[in-house]
Protein backbone atom coordinates (compact mmCIF):
# COMPACT_ATOMS: atom_id res chain seq x y z
CA UNK A 1 0.00 0.00 0.00
CA UNK A 2 1.09 3.69 -0.74
CA UNK A 3 0.74 6.52 1.15
CA UNK A 4 -2.58 8.40 1.19
CA UNK A 5 -2.52 10.97 -1.47
CA UNK A 6 -5.30 13.82 -1.47
CA UNK A 7 -5.72 14.62 -5.94
CA UNK A 8 -7.68 17.34 -7.70
CA UNK A 9 -8.17 19.29 -10.40
CA UNK A 10 -8.62 23.23 -9.70
CA UNK A 11 -10.19 24.96 -12.09
CA UNK A 12 -10.41 29.14 -12.97
CA UNK A 13 -14.12 30.68 -12.83
CA UNK A 14 -13.53 33.94 -12.59
CA UNK A 15 -15.15 34.83 -16.10
CA UNK A 16 -18.29 32.67 -15.11
CA UNK A 17 -18.49 34.26 -12.10
CA UNK A 18 -18.25 37.69 -13.69
CA UNK A 19 -20.45 36.78 -15.97
CA UNK A 20 -23.18 35.69 -13.33
CA UNK A 21 -22.29 38.67 -11.58
CA UNK A 22 -23.03 40.78 -15.18
CA UNK A 23 -25.84 38.84 -15.20
CA UNK A 24 -27.54 39.88 -12.06
CA UNK A 25 -26.44 43.23 -12.55
CA UNK A 26 -28.28 43.19 -15.76
CA UNK A 27 -31.35 42.09 -14.64
CA UNK A 28 -31.44 44.16 -11.49
CA UNK A 29 -30.78 47.17 -14.16
CA UNK A 30 -33.40 46.40 -16.36
CA UNK A 31 -35.87 45.83 -13.18
CA UNK A 32 -34.92 49.31 -12.36
CA UNK A 33 -35.68 50.37 -15.51
CA UNK A 34 -39.01 49.02 -15.94
CA UNK A 35 -39.95 50.07 -12.45
CA UNK A 36 -38.86 53.83 -13.22
CA UNK A 37 -40.34 53.71 -16.47
CA UNK A 38 -43.91 52.46 -14.66
CA UNK A 39 -44.04 49.41 -17.15
CA UNK A 40 -45.84 46.72 -15.40
CA UNK A 41 -43.68 43.52 -16.60
CA UNK A 42 -43.77 39.97 -15.83
CA UNK A 43 -41.69 36.80 -16.08
CA UNK A 44 -43.81 33.35 -15.60
CA UNK A 45 -42.10 29.96 -15.77
CA UNK A 46 -44.76 27.35 -17.20
CA UNK A 47 -43.62 24.67 -15.76
CA UNK A 48 -43.20 25.55 -12.61
CA UNK A 49 -45.46 28.52 -11.95
CA UNK A 50 -42.66 30.95 -10.35
CA UNK A 51 -43.09 34.55 -11.51
CA UNK A 52 -41.79 37.70 -11.07
CA UNK A 53 -43.73 41.13 -11.41
CA UNK A 54 -42.97 44.94 -11.19
CA UNK A 55 -45.14 46.67 -9.02
CA UNK A 56 -46.39 48.54 -11.24
CA UNK A 57 -48.04 45.55 -12.92
CA UNK A 58 -49.44 45.03 -9.72
CA UNK A 59 -51.15 48.05 -9.96
CA UNK A 60 -52.47 47.75 -13.35
CA UNK A 61 -54.30 43.96 -11.94
CA UNK A 62 -54.38 44.59 -8.41
CA UNK A 63 -52.54 42.15 -6.82
CA UNK A 64 -52.30 42.40 -3.33
CA UNK A 65 -48.86 43.12 -1.76
CA UNK A 66 -48.65 40.07 -0.02
CA UNK A 67 -49.90 37.04 -2.66
CA UNK A 68 -47.75 34.16 -2.44
CA UNK A 69 -50.27 32.62 -5.16
CA UNK A 70 -50.14 30.90 -8.70
CA UNK A 71 -49.61 34.50 -10.55
CA UNK A 72 -50.67 32.99 -14.23
CA UNK A 73 -54.00 31.59 -12.55
CA UNK A 74 -54.85 34.81 -10.94
CA UNK A 75 -54.87 36.44 -14.06
CA UNK A 76 -56.76 34.18 -16.16
CA UNK A 77 -59.56 34.95 -13.41
CA UNK A 78 -59.60 38.10 -13.57
CA UNK A 79 -60.02 38.21 -17.36
CA UNK A 80 -62.90 39.84 -18.47
CA UNK A 81 -65.19 36.69 -19.40
CA UNK A 82 -66.24 38.21 -22.81
CA UNK A 83 -62.67 38.44 -23.33
CA UNK A 84 -61.66 34.96 -22.14
CA UNK A 85 -62.15 32.76 -25.38
CA UNK A 86 -60.39 35.30 -27.60
CA UNK A 87 -57.09 35.22 -25.30
CA UNK A 88 -57.01 32.05 -24.80
CA UNK A 89 -56.92 31.19 -28.24
CA UNK A 90 -54.19 34.14 -29.19
CA UNK A 91 -52.03 32.66 -25.90
CA UNK A 92 -52.10 29.04 -26.74
CA UNK A 93 -51.17 29.86 -30.54
CA UNK A 94 -48.44 32.26 -28.68
CA UNK A 95 -47.03 29.46 -26.71
CA UNK A 96 -47.33 26.65 -29.47
CA UNK A 97 -45.15 28.56 -31.97
CA UNK A 98 -42.84 29.75 -29.35
CA UNK A 99 -43.21 33.52 -30.92
CA UNK A 100 -44.43 37.02 -29.40
CA UNK A 101 -47.88 38.94 -29.81
CA UNK A 102 -49.58 41.02 -28.22
CA UNK A 103 -53.29 41.52 -27.11
CA UNK A 104 -55.96 44.21 -26.50
CA UNK A 105 -58.27 43.14 -23.74
CA UNK A 106 -60.39 43.45 -20.63
CA UNK A 107 -59.63 42.62 -16.67
CA UNK A 108 -61.84 42.89 -13.77
CA UNK A 109 -59.64 44.10 -11.22
CA UNK A 110 -60.07 42.78 -7.33
CA UNK A 111 -61.59 46.19 -6.58
CA UNK A 112 -63.84 45.47 -8.99
CA UNK A 113 -62.94 48.18 -11.16
CA UNK A 114 -62.80 46.90 -14.95
CA UNK A 115 -59.65 47.88 -16.86
CA UNK A 116 -58.36 47.75 -20.42
CA UNK A 117 -54.85 46.01 -20.79
CA UNK A 118 -52.68 46.30 -23.81
CA UNK A 119 -50.62 42.77 -23.37
CA UNK A 120 -46.96 42.25 -25.10
CA UNK A 121 -45.51 39.00 -24.69
CA UNK A 122 -42.92 36.93 -25.81
CA UNK A 123 -42.39 33.08 -25.42
CA UNK A 124 -38.55 31.57 -24.36
CA UNK A 125 -37.63 27.97 -24.59
CA UNK A 126 -34.62 27.30 -22.29
CA UNK A 127 -33.41 23.96 -23.94
CA UNK A 128 -31.01 23.55 -21.25
CA UNK A 129 -33.08 23.49 -18.36
CA UNK A 130 -35.81 22.38 -20.24
CA UNK A 131 -38.58 25.40 -19.12
CA UNK A 132 -40.79 27.89 -21.56
CA UNK A 133 -40.86 31.05 -19.74
CA UNK A 134 -43.36 33.60 -20.91
CA UNK A 135 -41.87 37.48 -20.94
CA UNK A 136 -43.75 40.45 -21.15
CA UNK A 137 -45.20 43.98 -20.67
CA UNK A 138 -48.96 45.04 -20.07
CA UNK A 139 -49.70 48.40 -20.02
CA UNK A 140 -53.07 50.06 -19.17
CA UNK A 141 -54.72 51.84 -21.82
CA UNK A 142 -58.52 52.55 -20.17
CA UNK A 143 -57.81 55.91 -20.64
CA UNK A 144 -57.37 55.99 -24.36
CA UNK A 145 -59.92 53.31 -24.75
CA UNK A 146 -62.69 55.51 -23.05
CA UNK A 147 -61.28 58.19 -25.23
CA UNK A 148 -61.88 56.11 -28.49
CA UNK A 149 -65.18 55.51 -27.53
CA UNK A 150 -66.52 59.13 -26.35
CA UNK A 151 -64.99 59.85 -29.98
CA UNK A 152 -66.65 56.98 -31.66
CA UNK A 153 -69.98 57.90 -29.57
CA UNK A 154 -69.22 61.64 -30.77
CA UNK A 155 -68.79 60.34 -34.04
CA UNK A 156 -71.68 58.45 -34.09
CA UNK A 157 -73.97 61.50 -33.18
CA UNK A 158 -72.25 63.70 -35.56
CA UNK A 159 -73.05 60.90 -38.30
CA UNK A 160 -77.00 60.97 -36.76
CA UNK A 161 -76.60 65.20 -37.27
CA UNK A 162 -75.20 65.16 -40.36
CA UNK A 163 -78.36 62.73 -41.78
CA UNK A 164 -80.51 64.12 -39.76
CA UNK A 165 -79.25 67.79 -41.65
CA UNK A 166 -79.13 66.24 -44.75
CA UNK A 167 -82.94 65.16 -44.28
CA UNK A 168 -83.56 68.62 -43.17
CA UNK A 169 -81.48 69.76 -45.80
CA UNK A 170 -83.38 67.62 -48.80
CA UNK A 171 -86.74 68.84 -47.34
CA UNK A 172 -86.00 72.44 -47.51
CA UNK A 173 -84.50 72.10 -51.32
CA UNK A 174 -87.82 70.46 -52.51
CA UNK A 175 -89.30 72.97 -50.55
CA UNK A 176 -87.39 75.53 -51.91
CA UNK A 177 -87.74 73.96 -55.50
CA UNK A 178 -91.34 74.05 -55.19
CA UNK A 179 -91.30 77.99 -54.01
CA UNK A 180 -89.04 78.70 -57.02
CA UNK A 181 -91.32 76.46 -59.22
CA UNK A 182 -94.65 78.51 -57.36
CA UNK A 183 -92.45 81.82 -58.06
CA UNK A 184 -91.90 80.61 -61.68
CA UNK A 185 -95.35 80.31 -62.50
CA UNK A 186 -96.34 83.16 -60.84
CA UNK A 187 -94.16 85.63 -62.55
CA UNK A 188 -95.16 83.85 -65.75
CA UNK A 189 -99.11 84.09 -64.75
CA UNK A 190 -98.50 88.11 -63.73
CA UNK A 191 -96.80 89.11 -66.46
CA UNK A 192 -99.45 87.79 -68.59
CA UNK A 193 -102.25 89.01 -66.43
CA UNK A 194 -100.67 92.58 -66.39
CA UNK A 195 -99.66 92.86 -70.03
CA UNK A 196 -103.01 91.65 -71.48
CA UNK A 197 -105.19 95.26 -70.41
CA UNK A 198 -102.15 96.78 -70.66
CA UNK A 199 -102.53 95.98 -74.88
CA UNK A 200 -105.73 97.14 -74.88
CA UNK A 201 -105.10 100.99 -73.21
CA UNK A 202 -101.94 101.46 -75.49
CA UNK A 203 -103.23 99.64 -78.24
CA UNK A 204 -106.35 101.85 -78.38
CA UNK A 205 -104.56 105.15 -77.48
CA UNK A 206 -102.46 104.36 -80.75
CA UNK A 207 -105.96 103.27 -82.81
CA UNK A 208 -107.86 106.82 -81.71
CA UNK A 209 -104.40 109.28 -81.83
CA UNK A 210 -104.31 107.64 -85.50
CA UNK A 211 -108.00 108.18 -86.32
CA UNK A 212 -107.27 111.55 -86.06
CA UNK A 213 -110.29 114.11 -85.95
CA UNK A 214 -109.24 114.74 -82.17
CA UNK A 215 -109.93 117.98 -80.74
CA UNK A 216 -106.44 119.57 -78.60
CA UNK A 217 -108.26 118.62 -74.98
CA UNK A 218 -108.88 115.27 -76.28
CA UNK A 219 -105.58 114.42 -78.06
CA UNK A 220 -103.68 115.50 -74.97
CA UNK A 221 -105.76 112.99 -73.22
CA UNK A 222 -104.83 110.00 -75.43
CA UNK A 223 -100.97 111.63 -75.07
CA UNK A 224 -101.39 111.10 -71.04
CA UNK A 225 -103.08 107.64 -71.24
CA UNK A 226 -99.96 106.67 -73.99
CA UNK A 227 -97.48 108.07 -71.92
CA UNK A 228 -99.20 107.18 -68.48
CA UNK A 229 -99.69 103.43 -69.94
CA UNK A 230 -95.93 103.46 -71.20
CA UNK A 231 -94.78 104.31 -68.07
CA UNK A 232 -97.29 101.47 -66.50
CA UNK A 233 -95.36 99.21 -68.82
CA UNK A 234 -91.70 99.94 -67.67
CA UNK A 235 -92.66 99.60 -64.06
CA UNK A 236 -93.82 96.16 -64.99
CA UNK A 237 -91.13 95.16 -66.91
CA UNK A 238 -88.44 96.30 -63.81
CA UNK A 239 -90.37 94.02 -61.13
CA UNK A 240 -90.51 91.46 -63.26
CA UNK A 241 -86.79 91.52 -64.46
CA UNK A 242 -85.94 91.59 -60.98
CA UNK A 243 -88.19 88.87 -59.78
CA UNK A 244 -86.54 86.52 -63.07
CA UNK A 245 -83.30 87.60 -61.81
CA UNK A 246 -83.68 86.62 -58.12
CA UNK A 247 -85.35 83.33 -59.40
CA UNK A 248 -82.76 82.26 -61.71
CA UNK A 249 -84.67 82.47 -64.53
CA UNK A 250 -83.42 84.90 -66.88
CA UNK A 251 -80.77 84.17 -69.37
CA UNK A 252 -78.64 86.47 -71.83
CA UNK A 253 -79.59 85.79 -75.52
CA UNK A 254 -76.68 86.97 -77.41
CA UNK A 255 -76.85 87.69 -81.11
CA UNK A 256 -74.76 89.76 -83.63
CA UNK A 257 -75.27 93.09 -82.96
CA UNK A 258 -74.73 96.22 -85.66
CA UNK A 259 -72.71 98.25 -83.18
CA UNK A 260 -73.13 101.91 -85.24
CA UNK A 261 -76.99 101.47 -85.02
CA UNK A 262 -77.26 100.59 -81.90
CA UNK A 263 -75.78 103.29 -80.41
CA UNK A 264 -77.18 105.38 -83.00
CA UNK A 265 -80.86 104.23 -81.45
CA UNK A 266 -80.03 104.74 -77.85
CA UNK A 267 -78.90 108.45 -78.92
CA UNK A 268 -82.14 109.12 -80.79
CA UNK A 269 -84.01 108.00 -77.29
CA UNK A 270 -82.83 110.01 -75.35
CA UNK A 271 -81.31 113.05 -77.45
CA UNK A 272 -84.48 114.54 -77.30
CA UNK A 273 -85.51 114.15 -73.55
CA UNK A 274 -82.23 115.89 -72.73
CA UNK A 275 -82.76 118.82 -75.31
CA UNK A 276 -86.25 119.41 -73.80
CA UNK A 277 -84.93 119.66 -69.94
CA UNK A 278 -82.57 122.38 -71.84
CA UNK A 279 -79.13 120.18 -71.55
CA UNK A 280 -76.36 119.63 -73.79
CA UNK A 281 -76.00 116.04 -75.04
CA UNK A 282 -72.64 115.44 -76.26
CA UNK A 283 -71.58 111.88 -77.57
CA UNK A 284 -67.94 110.79 -77.82
CA UNK A 285 -67.15 107.81 -79.68
CA UNK A 286 -63.61 106.32 -81.10
CA UNK A 287 -63.31 107.39 -84.60
CA UNK A 288 -62.40 103.18 -85.53
CA UNK A 289 -65.43 101.38 -83.12
CA UNK A 290 -65.71 97.96 -84.67
CA UNK A 291 -69.15 97.02 -86.50
CA UNK A 292 -70.18 93.88 -85.38
CA UNK A 293 -69.97 92.06 -82.29
CA UNK A 294 -71.50 89.56 -80.14
CA UNK A 295 -74.18 90.51 -77.38
CA UNK A 296 -77.49 90.34 -75.52
CA UNK A 297 -78.59 93.67 -77.42
CA UNK A 298 -82.08 93.99 -75.62
CA UNK A 299 -80.19 93.67 -71.98
CA UNK A 300 -77.55 95.60 -73.51
CA UNK A 301 -79.25 98.61 -74.76
CA UNK A 302 -81.47 98.53 -71.35
CA UNK A 303 -78.56 99.31 -69.16
CA UNK A 304 -77.27 102.01 -71.39
CA UNK A 305 -81.01 103.76 -71.24
CA UNK A 306 -81.18 103.35 -67.72
CA UNK A 307 -77.73 105.07 -67.06
CA UNK A 308 -78.80 108.02 -69.47
CA UNK A 309 -81.98 108.38 -68.90
CA UNK A 310 -80.47 108.95 -65.00
CA UNK A 311 -78.29 111.03 -65.91
CA UNK A 312 -81.15 113.18 -67.64
CA UNK A 313 -83.48 112.73 -64.47
CA UNK A 314 -80.93 114.34 -62.44
CA UNK A 315 -79.16 117.38 -64.12
CA UNK A 316 -80.95 120.73 -64.68
CA UNK A 317 -78.34 122.47 -65.97
CA UNK A 318 -75.32 121.96 -68.50
CA UNK A 319 -74.36 118.41 -70.50
CA UNK A 320 -74.89 114.16 -70.67
CA UNK A 321 -72.20 112.76 -72.37
CA UNK A 322 -71.94 109.22 -73.53
CA UNK A 323 -68.25 108.89 -74.25
CA UNK A 324 -68.09 105.14 -75.98
CA UNK A 325 -64.24 103.29 -76.46
CA UNK A 326 -62.73 100.18 -77.04
CA UNK A 327 -59.65 97.94 -77.12
CA UNK A 328 -59.00 94.68 -78.67
CA UNK A 329 -58.13 91.54 -76.74
CA UNK A 330 -56.75 88.21 -77.81
CA UNK A 331 -59.43 85.52 -77.36
CA UNK A 332 -58.91 82.87 -74.95
CA UNK A 333 -59.66 79.36 -74.98
CA UNK A 334 -62.01 79.39 -71.81
CA UNK A 335 -64.10 82.06 -73.41
CA UNK A 336 -64.08 80.39 -77.26
CA UNK A 337 -65.20 76.97 -76.00
CA UNK A 338 -67.58 78.40 -73.44
CA UNK A 339 -69.66 81.02 -75.77
CA UNK A 340 -68.07 80.90 -79.23
CA UNK A 341 -68.86 77.76 -80.52
CA UNK A 342 -72.50 77.35 -80.00
CA UNK A 343 -73.50 80.17 -82.33
CA UNK A 344 -73.02 79.57 -86.47
CA UNK A 345 -71.92 83.18 -87.06
CA UNK A 346 -68.99 84.99 -88.57
CA UNK A 347 -66.53 85.73 -86.00
CA UNK A 348 -63.65 87.21 -86.90
CA UNK A 349 -60.75 84.62 -85.36
CA UNK A 350 -59.00 85.29 -82.00
CA UNK A 351 -60.21 88.43 -81.74
CA UNK A 352 -62.20 90.04 -78.90
CA UNK A 353 -62.68 93.63 -77.63
CA UNK A 354 -63.33 95.79 -74.35
CA UNK A 355 -66.26 98.09 -75.16
CA UNK A 356 -65.99 100.72 -72.55
CA UNK A 357 -69.61 102.58 -71.97
CA UNK A 358 -69.28 105.96 -69.95
CA UNK A 359 -72.03 108.09 -68.83
CA UNK A 360 -71.25 111.73 -67.48
CA UNK A 361 -73.66 114.39 -66.01
CA UNK A 362 -73.14 117.82 -64.49
CA UNK A 363 -76.31 117.04 -62.55
CA UNK A 364 -76.96 116.91 -58.45
CA UNK A 365 -74.45 114.34 -57.87
CA UNK A 366 -74.22 111.63 -55.16
CA UNK A 367 -72.97 111.80 -51.64
CA UNK A 368 -70.19 109.45 -50.49
CA UNK A 369 -73.04 107.89 -48.17
CA UNK A 370 -75.80 107.46 -50.62
CA UNK A 371 -73.01 105.84 -53.45
CA UNK A 372 -73.12 102.50 -51.86
CA UNK A 373 -77.50 102.25 -51.57
CA UNK A 374 -78.22 102.91 -55.54
CA UNK A 375 -78.01 99.64 -56.41
CA UNK A 376 -80.03 98.23 -54.25
CA UNK A 377 -83.40 97.48 -55.06
CA UNK A 378 -86.29 99.75 -54.22
CA UNK A 379 -83.59 102.33 -53.09
CA UNK A 380 -83.64 105.96 -54.26
CA UNK A 381 -81.55 108.68 -53.74
CA UNK A 382 -81.69 112.69 -54.78
CA UNK A 383 -84.65 115.29 -54.30
CA UNK A 384 -87.72 114.06 -53.41
CA UNK A 385 -89.53 115.03 -56.92
CA UNK A 386 -86.87 113.01 -58.04
CA UNK A 387 -87.13 109.67 -56.42
CA UNK A 388 -91.10 109.72 -57.60
CA UNK A 389 -89.78 109.16 -61.17
CA UNK A 390 -89.36 105.60 -60.66
CA UNK A 391 -89.31 102.17 -58.52
CA UNK A 392 -85.61 102.40 -57.47
CA UNK A 393 -85.15 98.89 -59.66
CA UNK A 394 -83.36 100.35 -62.58
CA UNK A 395 -79.61 100.78 -61.54
CA UNK A 396 -79.97 97.46 -59.63
CA UNK A 397 -81.51 95.81 -62.39
CA UNK A 398 -78.52 96.89 -64.68
CA UNK A 399 -75.74 95.89 -62.43
CA UNK A 400 -77.16 92.25 -61.89
CA UNK A 401 -77.72 92.75 -65.99
CA UNK A 402 -74.33 93.30 -66.14
CA UNK A 403 -72.76 90.55 -63.71
CA UNK A 404 -74.92 88.05 -65.59
CA UNK A 405 -72.66 89.48 -68.73
CA UNK A 406 -69.49 89.57 -66.29
CA UNK A 407 -69.15 93.18 -65.87
CA UNK A 408 -70.29 95.54 -63.38
CA UNK A 409 -71.05 99.49 -62.97
CA UNK A 410 -68.79 101.84 -61.88
CA UNK A 411 -69.59 104.86 -60.19
CA UNK A 412 -68.08 108.14 -59.02
CA UNK A 413 -69.69 111.32 -58.28
CA UNK A 414 -69.69 114.51 -56.35
CA UNK A 415 -72.11 116.21 -54.65
CA UNK A 416 -73.44 119.04 -56.63
CA UNK A 417 -71.29 118.73 -59.32
CA UNK A 418 -71.86 115.55 -61.21
CA UNK A 419 -71.12 111.75 -61.78
CA UNK A 420 -69.57 109.24 -63.65
CA UNK A 421 -70.59 106.05 -64.61
CA UNK A 422 -69.08 103.08 -66.66
CA UNK A 423 -68.74 99.67 -67.69
CA UNK A 424 -66.73 97.70 -69.75
CA UNK A 425 -67.71 94.62 -71.72
CA UNK A 426 -65.75 91.96 -73.18
CA UNK A 427 -67.46 91.00 -76.56
CA UNK A 428 -66.47 88.90 -79.70
CA UNK A 429 -65.81 90.80 -82.82
CA UNK A 430 -67.97 89.53 -85.73
CA UNK A 431 -67.64 90.01 -89.28
CA UNK A 432 -70.24 91.41 -92.18
CA UNK A 433 -72.99 92.18 -89.82
CA UNK A 434 -76.16 94.13 -91.92
CA UNK A 435 -77.68 96.95 -89.97
CA UNK A 436 -81.42 96.18 -89.68
CA UNK A 437 -83.60 98.40 -92.02
CA UNK A 438 -84.91 101.41 -90.54
CA UNK A 439 -88.57 101.85 -89.50
CA UNK A 440 -90.67 103.79 -92.00
CA UNK A 441 -90.37 107.50 -92.03
CA UNK A 442 -94.10 107.69 -91.60
CA UNK A 443 -96.89 105.82 -90.17
CA UNK A 444 -98.04 102.83 -92.70
CA UNK A 445 -101.54 103.60 -94.13
CA UNK A 446 -102.19 100.60 -96.28
CA UNK A 447 -100.49 98.05 -98.64
CA UNK A 448 -100.30 97.00 -102.74
CA UNK A 449 -101.78 94.15 -103.76
CA UNK A 450 -105.05 91.80 -103.75
CA UNK A 451 -106.60 91.66 -100.14
CA UNK A 452 -105.59 89.99 -97.89
CA UNK A 453 -107.17 87.94 -94.74
CA UNK A 454 -105.82 87.82 -91.61
CA UNK A 455 -107.41 85.13 -89.01
CA UNK A 456 -106.63 86.59 -85.27
CA UNK A 457 -107.19 83.48 -82.54
CA UNK A 458 -107.04 84.91 -79.19
CA UNK A 459 -109.50 84.46 -76.14
CA UNK A 460 -109.67 87.67 -74.52
CA UNK A 461 -111.74 89.79 -76.40
CA UNK A 462 -109.90 92.54 -75.68
CA UNK A 463 -107.20 91.87 -77.37
CA UNK A 464 -108.64 90.60 -80.54
CA UNK A 465 -110.37 93.74 -80.54
CA UNK A 466 -107.30 95.89 -80.76
CA UNK A 467 -105.82 93.84 -83.44
CA UNK A 468 -108.77 94.23 -85.69
CA UNK A 469 -109.42 97.62 -84.89
CA UNK A 470 -105.26 98.47 -85.91
CA UNK A 471 -105.24 96.31 -89.02
CA UNK A 472 -109.31 96.81 -90.37
CA UNK A 473 -108.49 100.49 -91.14
CA UNK A 474 -104.73 99.65 -93.87
CA UNK A 475 -107.46 97.45 -95.65
CA UNK A 476 -106.80 93.46 -94.19
CA UNK A 477 -110.21 91.30 -94.21
CA UNK A 478 -110.74 89.76 -90.13
CA UNK A 479 -111.72 87.05 -88.92
CA UNK A 480 -111.87 86.14 -85.31
CA UNK A 481 -111.47 82.96 -83.50
CA UNK A 482 -111.79 82.59 -79.39
CA UNK A 483 -109.71 79.29 -79.28
CA UNK A 484 -107.77 77.14 -80.33
CA UNK A 485 -110.25 74.21 -81.98
CA UNK A 486 -112.58 76.81 -83.48
CA UNK A 487 -109.36 78.34 -85.04
CA UNK A 488 -108.10 75.24 -87.04
CA UNK A 489 -112.01 75.27 -88.17
CA UNK A 490 -111.65 78.59 -89.17
CA UNK A 491 -108.62 78.17 -91.63
CA UNK A 492 -110.03 75.24 -92.58
CA UNK A 493 -113.17 76.67 -93.97
CA UNK A 494 -111.50 80.20 -94.94
CA UNK A 495 -108.17 80.89 -97.60
CA UNK A 496 -106.39 82.70 -95.40
CA UNK A 497 -102.71 84.93 -95.84
CA UNK A 498 -101.49 84.75 -92.01
CA UNK A 499 -102.86 83.65 -88.93
CA UNK A 500 -102.20 85.44 -85.42
CA UNK A 501 -102.29 82.68 -82.93
CA UNK A 502 -102.18 83.59 -79.27
CA UNK A 503 -100.44 80.54 -77.00
CA UNK A 504 -102.85 80.41 -74.50
CA UNK A 505 -106.12 78.92 -75.53
CA UNK A 506 -108.41 77.57 -74.17
CA UNK A 507 -110.03 73.78 -75.42
CA UNK A 508 -107.05 73.91 -77.55
CA UNK A 509 -103.80 75.61 -77.03
CA UNK A 510 -101.91 77.73 -79.80
CA UNK A 511 -98.95 75.14 -80.17
CA UNK A 512 -101.28 72.24 -80.46
CA UNK A 513 -103.83 74.48 -82.70
CA UNK A 514 -100.76 75.33 -85.09
CA UNK A 515 -99.14 71.50 -85.23
CA UNK A 516 -103.06 70.48 -86.21
CA UNK A 517 -102.89 73.05 -89.25
CA UNK A 518 -99.20 72.69 -90.40
CA UNK A 519 -100.55 68.65 -91.06
CA UNK A 520 -103.57 69.83 -93.01
CA UNK A 521 -101.39 69.67 -96.56
CA UNK A 522 -103.56 72.82 -98.21
CA UNK A 523 -102.25 75.26 -95.12
CA UNK A 524 -98.79 74.09 -95.59
CA UNK A 525 -97.86 77.63 -96.93
CA UNK A 526 -100.02 80.22 -94.58
CA UNK A 527 -98.26 82.13 -92.29
CA UNK A 528 -98.70 82.12 -88.82
CA UNK A 529 -97.29 84.10 -86.00
CA UNK A 530 -97.36 83.61 -82.41
CA UNK A 531 -98.95 86.33 -80.34
CA UNK A 532 -98.78 86.08 -76.77
CA UNK A 533 -98.26 88.35 -73.38
CA UNK A 534 -96.23 86.38 -72.08
CA UNK A 535 -92.32 87.12 -72.07
CA UNK A 536 -90.59 84.06 -70.65
CA UNK A 537 -88.04 82.15 -72.70
CA UNK A 538 -90.16 79.36 -72.47
CA UNK A 539 -92.90 80.81 -73.96
CA UNK A 540 -90.76 81.67 -77.08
Amino acid sequence: GGEPCILGQANDITERKRAGEAYRESEQRHRLALQIGQIGAFEVDLESGRATWTPKLAEIWGIPDNFTGDFAAFCWEHVFPEDLARISEEFGRLVENREDGEMEFRIIRTDGVMRWIRWWGQAIEDTAKGSLRILGVNMDITERKRAEEELRTHREHLEELVAERTAELAVARDAAEAANQAKSEFLAMMSHELRTPLNGILGYAQILTRAGGLSTQQAQGLQIIQQSGEHLLTLINDILDLAKIEARKLELARTDLHLPTFLQDILGACRPRAEQKGLSFVYEAATDLPTGIRADEQRLRQVALNLLGNAIKFTEHGSVTLRVSYELRVMSSEFEGSQLKTHNSKLITHNLCTLRFEVLDTGVGISSGDLARIFHPFEQVGAARQRTEGTGLGLAISQRLLQLMGSAIQVESQLGVGSRFWFELLAPLVADVVAAPLPPARPISGYTGPRRTILVVDDNPQNRAVLVDLLAPLGFGLLEAADGRAGVAQAQAVRLDLILMDLRLPVMTGVEATRAIRQLPELQGVVIIATSASVFDADR
